[in-house]
C-alpha cells in the first residue's frame, strides 16, 4: 500500500473533525482501522448494525 501524503492525512483529519469535533455533524469516531488488528476493507457486523440504523459509522 502506498504511503499517505502529509496533505492527505492534514485533509483527512480536517474531515474527521468536520464529522465528530465540538459543533460538527454528531458522528461518533469509531477509530483509525489501520491500527486495528485484523483490519479489513468490510466489517459485517458493522455493516448489519448501519444498516438496520443502530449506529452511524464515520
Amino acid at each position: 500500500m502506498p504511503e499517505i501524503t502529509l496533505s492527505e492525512c492534514k485533509t483527512q483529519n480536517r474531515v474527521i473533525q468536520l464529522l465528530t469535533g465540538p459543533g460538527g455533524l454528531g458522528y461518533d469516531y469509531l477509530v483509525e482501522w489501520k491500527k486495528q488488528e485484523n483490519n479489513c476493507a468490510f466489517k459485517q457486523a458493522m455493516m448489519q448494525e448501519l444498516l438496520t440504523g443502530r449506529t452511524r459509522l464515520v
